[in-house]
């Protein structure tokens, strides 16, 4: 039972040892390196990884967490092994660097004297006027002089920037509050994306970057969407998108706000960054144009939405029964193969004369440049239909949507805070000097009455020694 304690206390140096820390900053350091050169999922789509490794080092990299990293456990294991490291190491520390810090020693005893290196001492004639002399030298330096009594010798201690011996505990908590951050997004935070139509129902959930769904504490709504381009020759450049973003709760307005990119809304701790801007899957309206089969100039044109009918003036109705955004054709039909306009076409039912026949409209090069455009008849697999006395070409009117990008970091200020503190503390450790000086009267060996001066620093000796130089001789000159 006695092995205990004693297992316990050197397992609890061995972690709070300064070799120990550094061990792990550095794999911690070297599996975060990783993690920016090896594609990380669900960033990159599975084709893309796919394309870039083979499937045997794909399938050791998915199995060890490497395609993942920053949220695999045994990675948030060595985040968490690093702060209790940099903990056992402050807290073993603490009692000294706080005796240090609240009782600085003011004593200038012969042991002391002796071992302390920075020195000097002069004969003086008269020990009150010497030791006011220093604190006129010291003062002129920024030093204030507190006097102490001891064995009848009265002394003078000053000291200058005190506060910078802590400066390695505040890199410690620095490093501790990002850690603390990044393991709370790791864990609370998300990202993802949303496609918004302007005069849309308002949204409650995101698609995240895995493929799921989270539920907002809130509805978005889009209210307007637009892009800007650039004049004269870079007239085709966009310029800036924008989105005039209003959000709801209990069906209430609570805030509305124009974003652009750079300048996201934020609300709650979620943040909606625009990211772009273009052609919706959704239809608006189709401008149908009815054409000859040897002629390119419009017989009539007129305006459809789905299910919508018009009549031509010979009597043939048209109707628009079916719009896909990305079309695949199977038993004689169009099916929708996916939610983007990759492929458009549009089914239309021609009656002419009692009789109606299905026909379809495809995106072929026949379509004007830039035009997103429908061009046909054809049947269901792309043919021609030759007994069609009209051909057609539809000009689609896609609602435009707005891309934004969506990021809750509850972490984000953990990360910030630390940052600033490591700034703080790495000019505290480098920059900042810790003074302390001290003076006496006393009698040196031969018995000969001799103002004694003394310095130390925590860094910067070679300079500090000539700036303490300095001071002793404008201290003897101001006694001559």
């Amino acid at each position: 039972m006695a092995a205990n304690p004693g297992r316990a206390q050197r397992l609890y140096q061995s972690i709070g040892a300064v070799r120990t820390g550094i061990i792990i900053l550095l794999i911690v350091g070297i599996v975060s390196a990783a993690g920016t050169v090896i594609l990380q999922r669900p960033v990159t789509s599975p084709e893309d990884m796919e394309h870039a490794y083979s499937p045997q080092v794909l399938r050791v990299l998915d199995a060890t967490g490497f395609t993942d990293v920053y949220h695999v456990w045994w990675y948030l294991a060595l985040l968490a092994l690093l702060a209790i490291s940099i903990i056992c190491a402050s807290v073993e520390r603490w009692p000294n660097a706080w005796k240090f810090y609240s009782r600085p020693y003011r004593r200038t005893d012969a042991a002391f004297r002796a071992v302390l290196p920075l020195k000097k001492s002069f004969p003086i004639a008269d020990a009150a006027r010497a030791l006011e002399a220093t604190e006129r030298v010291w003062k002129r330096h920024g030093l204030k002089a507190e006097r102490t009594v001891e064995r009848d010798e009265i002394a003078l201690y000053a000291e200058k920037s005190r506060y910078a011996v802590m400066a390695v505990y505040v890199v410690h908590a620095s490093l501790l509050l990002i850690m603390l951050g990044g393991v709370t997004d790791s864990i609370f935070g998300y990202k993802g994306y949303v496609a918004l139509i302007p005069g849309d129902p308002a949204i409650t959930q995101v698609e995240l970057r895995d493929t799921t769904v989270h539920r907002l504490p809130f509805a978005l709504r889009c209210d307007e969407a637009g892009q800007e381009n650039y004049t004269g020759q870079f007239s085709m450049m966009p310029k800036r998108w924008w989105s005039k973003l209003t959000v709801l709760e209990n069906g209430r307005e609570v805030e509305r706000k124009e974003i652009a990119v750079n300048d996201p809304l934020v609300y709650r701790g979620v943040r909606f960054y625009q990211s772009g801007y273009g052609s919706s899957a959704e239809l608006r309206t189709a401008r149908l144009a009815v054409l000859k089969p040897q002629e390119n100039d419009a017989r009539e044109a007129f305006k459809l939405t789905v299910n919508q009918t018009a009549r031509l003036s010979d009597g043939t109705s048209i109707t628009m029964t079916k719009f896909l955004s990305d079309a695949f054709p199977m038993d004689g039909d169009l099916y929708q193969k996916s939610k983007d306009l990759n492929n458009a076409a549009i089914k239309l039912e021609v009656t002419k004369d009692g009789k109606t026949q299905p026909v379809f409209l495809f995106r072929t090069d026949e379509a004007a440049p830039g035009e997103l455009a429908v061009v046909g008849p054809y049947d269901a697999q792309g043919n021609p239909v030759a007994a069609m006395p009209y051909r057609f070409l539809a000009s689609l009117d896609m609602a435009p949507y707005t891309g934004l990008q969506v990021s809750h970091e509850p972490g984000e200020w953990g990360v910030w805070a630390g940052c600033l503190l490591m700034a703080t503390g790495l000019v505290l450790s480098f920059w900042v000097l810790h003074q302390r000086y001290w003076a006496v009267a006393t009698h040196d060996k031969e018995g000969r009455l001799v103002l004694w001066l003394g310095a130390a620093s925590n860094k910067k000796r070679e300079a500090f020694e000539e700036r303490f130089q300095e001071m002793a001789t404008e201290i003897e000159k101001e006694l001559t």
